[in-house]
């Protein structure tokens, strides 16, 4: 797992109702519903995470983080979750007030991209490190978690 899904995952009270927005192949939601009984939702935008979602018994809804969750009524969720997707949003600060909307606890992590070793694979590859690979990786990451 993770080092922050590891440290989120303590943070997560059995028994409870979790959003995962960004949820990817729904690891995180399946070890929670398994391990502490959540009630589990996740939001994912890519077609084989949602279909490897569905294979592990994990409810998933496709949806874009960019357009909200108005689909959502307030104070549905006792924690939301926005692991690693922070930065590919193109309004973070929309779906933030959204998430704090729909759920009473809000939980954002996200790389940190102003470490020196993904400063250096930016200046020699062009492109910022794709996270599966970089966060993989060991020591080369440093994540910062936030409890909204």
């Amino acid at each position: 797992m993770r080092p922050d899904l590891e440290i989120i995952q303590k943070w997560i009270t059995p028994g409870s109702c979790v959003m995962d927005l960004g949820c990817g192949d729904g690891g995180l939601l399946h070890y929670l519903k398994t391990s502490k009984g959540v009630r589990e939702i996740g939001l994912e935008i890519d077609e084989a995470n949602i279909q490897h979602c569905i294979e592990n018994g994990v409810n998933v809804i496709e949806q874009n983080l960019d357009q909200g969750l108005s689909n959502f009524q307030s104070g549905g969720f006792d924690t939301v979750l926005l692991t690693q997707t922070l930065q590919a949003l193109s309004n973070p600060d929309t779906l933030i007030d959204d998430m704090l909307r729909v759920g009473r606890n809000g939980i954002v992590t996200f790389p940190n991209f102003g470490n020196w070793k993904s400063r250096l694979y930016l200046a020699i590859k062009g492109r910022m490190p794709i996270s599966n690979s970089y966060l993989t990786s060991g020591t080369t990451h440093q994540i910062f978690t936030f409890v909204l």
